[in-house]
């Protein structure tokens, strides 16, 4: 097979791999060299049944995982996931998915297609998340949560690949103890929610306005965002830097929550027509003032943060919005669009470790197939 294409896309490279089943505008490289190198990777790969296999061949389980984890690899080195979340994805594969079994045999051994059949889909989803929660009597329901979900995503790539009949884990829910494991908080950062809740907020200044919009589009802490500075701003480039954070119970400017927390971070459109707006109505330009300051040119108060949710949550019909949710609205949809790259988001959010990010959100998001 000759070598798969490469070519320039929005100011990177990318490989078109519809010949080895990916797709035409695979990976995201900085240079085309490196777009090369993973074009013959691919195909490389191919010749050796690895990339695509045809749908009417058999699968066992181990077959099932090697693929699945060489996929996970193509999307490092394509830098759509970071190491750690393959990583992390290898850890429950290797830990949970291995050690299932069905009829007494070894997941790895099984004949997906024999085994993974539509008319016994309800019976493999008790076996396996009675598995699973048997595996996890140790560890806390998120952590069962993320194995669920990483198992699910497996079981949805056999199934597109056409070695399995059926996923019994999609439309699967878990239960521990009679209750449903689940975020809370994951009804209210439903993207529709969210935007009915920014499109209340019409009503209120210029400065909230531009406060809970910078935190719907960076994540910032909302300590954070109160200790913000003209000087942390760069308004040609789009991007804050985020230096400090106010003290728990004080109106005084320390350091901040994480060593990570240090960061710099670009935000979207809506905060950069209003953040210019408010630049020109600023009584204090300097870049030592705060962007969002009381009138005493002091940091604003937690509480008015909170009560400034609560406010448009009510008129938006969601009374129990809190501030917290911009920032978790801002993992799920980032998380989601980076295909649950924890090292990225982790960055973002200043977070001190990517463990951290995915304990925290791991069992908020919701892994469709995308890519699967």
């Amino acid at each position: 097979m000759k070598d798969l294409k490469v070519r320039e896309f929005r100011g990177y490279f990318v490989i078109n791999g519809t010949r080895v089943g990916l797709p035409d505008k695979h990976g995201r490289f900085a240079t085309k060299q490196e777009a090369v190198a993973e074009a013959k990777r691919l195909v490389a790969k191919h010749t050796l049944g690895i990339v695509q296999q045809p749908t009417s061949e058999r699968v066992n389980g181990d077959a099932a995982i090697e693929m699945f984890m060489a996929k996970q690899e193509s999307r490092v080195q394509g830098g759509e996931i970071s190491a750690t979340s393959r990583d992390n994805i290898k850890r429950v594969i290797d830990n949970q998915v291995r050690n299932l079994r069905i009829d007494g045999v070894a997941f790895g051994r099984l004949d997906l297609e024999a085994v993974f059949r539509s008319n016994v889909k309800d019976d493999l989803e008790t076996l396996i998340l009675n598995q699973l929660k048997t595996m996890g009597a140790d560890h806390k329901a998120t952590s069962i949560k993320t194995w669920f979900i990483h198992t699910k995503h497996f079981l949805g790539y056999c199934k597109n690949r056409g070695w399995i009949e059926a996923n019994p884990l999609a439309g699967a829910k878990l239960v521990i103890e009679q209750e449903e494991i689940e975020d809370k908080i994951a009804p209210f950062i439903q993207p529709g929610v969210v935007k009915a809740v920014l499109a209340e907020l019409d009503k209120e200044s210029l400065t909230h306005r531009a406060m809970v919009w910078l935190s719907a589009e960076t994540g910032i802490r909302q300590q954070e965002a109160r200790a913000l500075k003209w000087g942390d701003i760069d308004i040609e480039r789009g991007t804050i830097r985020i230096n400090g954070a106010v003290k728990s119970g004080v109106l005084e400017i320390g350091v901040t929550k994480t060593k990570r927390g240090k960061r710099a971070v670009a935000y979207g459109s809506t905060f950069a027509s209003l953040v210019k707006e408010l630049f020109m109505a600023a009584r204090d330009k300097s870049d030592d003032a705060l962007v969002f300051p009381t009138a005493s040119g002091k940091p604003k108060s937690r509480k008015t943060l909170h009560r400034l949710a609560k406010r448009v949550g009510e008129r938006a019909g969601h009374p129990d919005w809190q501030w917290g949710f911009f920032r978790h609205a801002f993992a799920s949809m980032q998380l989601a669009g980076s295909g649950a790259d924890w090292t990225k988001v982790s960055e973002a959010m200043g977070h001190h470790s990517s463990a951290f990010t995915e304990k925290q959100y791991g069992h908020t998001i919701h892994l469709d197939e995308k890519h699967e």
